[in-house]
């Protein structure tokens, strides 16, 4: 019923053979923990580091693969960019609201400031991530940050 849209007469027998599928081949646990957590505390230690940044998010109650953090006077689909250019994946804004024009509510509880609400960026670890890529991006990140800084005062934008 999302949407205001009805579903017709659901598969039973796809639903069961997805079912048996995940029971399967699904990996469980998605990620280990313990090695996620190290990392994960690696890298919000670098941003700590950055220029401009605020590292978001406060312990106890942060997801163990998950670290955001607003860049001041950045915009976040420059930095998505800038990144990519790198070999390096990011996600803007929130997960919860994916795609969406206005800020979700977990934007809108951090009550972050316009300036740094524009510029949100998100690391998301999963279990392949190794220290060599938390290494990597605790490099780039500086340089990063100062390009889409100084692009963006010369555009005007700040």
């Amino acid at each position: 019923q999302e949407n205001d849209q009805r579903a017709g007469t659901e598969n039973l027998p796809a639903i069961v053979g997805l079912a048996e599928a995940v029971q399967r081949f699904a990996v469980s646990p998605v990620f280990a923990a313990a090695g996620i957590v190290r990392l994960t505390q690696r890298l919000r230690q670098a941003a700590r580091k950055w220029p401009a940044t605020r590292l978001l998010g406060a312990e106890p109650g942060l997801l163990p693969n998950t670290v955001a953090i607003a860049v001041d006077g950045a915009d976040a689909t420059a930095l998505i960019a800038a990144l990519d250019l790198v070999g390096i994946c990011a996600s803007s804004g929130s997960a919860c609201s994916a795609g969406a024009l206005v800020p979700s509510h977990v934007l809108t509880a951090l009550a972050l400031e316009p300036p740094m609400e524009r510029g949100l960026v998100r690391f998301s670890l999963g279990r392949e991530s190794t220290a060599a890529e938390v290494d990597r991006l605790e490099r780039e990140m500086p340089g990063v940050i100062q390009q889409v800084l100084e692009r963006g005062r010369e555009a005007g934008n700040l």
